[in-house]
């Protein structure tokens, strides 16, 4: 499921990036790309798909073993955020609209919910 959201992740930062410098130019470095995903407004919507696979990394990296009730949350989290009836309505409306504006993003998006089937 991890690697699934890195690469969901990865895709939609790239659709993102693409629709900046459409509107502000093009960014110079990666470096750049990583203060506009931390600090700008623009691409505030997907922090909390960030914040779900550091809650995730964090968990896998812990001392405890990891619980079935643990993944079973981290389940439920993930389809809570990327399920697009489910989702809050910025990360929902945005998701949405990538899905059908970037193919890449549409076979990540099928890829984590075919891991995620029981």
């Amino acid at each position: 499921m991890r690697i699934h959201l890195l690469d969901l992740h990865k895709a939609l930062i790239a659709l993102e990036q693409r629709r900046y410098e459409r509107a502000h130019g093009r960014i110079e470095s990666p470096a750049e790309v990583l203060r506009l995903l931390t600090i700008d407004p623009w691409f505030a919507w997907l922090r909390p798909l960030a914040q779900l696979i550091v809650q995730i990394d964090t968990r896998l990296a812990g001392d405890e073993p990891v619980q079935i009730m643990d993944l079973d949350a981290l389940i439920a989290a993930t389809i809570a955020l990327v399920h697009t009836d489910q989702a809050g309505p910025t990360f929902q409306e945005m998701y949405r609209g990538a899905l059908q504006e970037a193919p890449e993003v549409g076979v990540a998006h099928g890829r984590l919910m075919a891991q995620l089937k029981p």
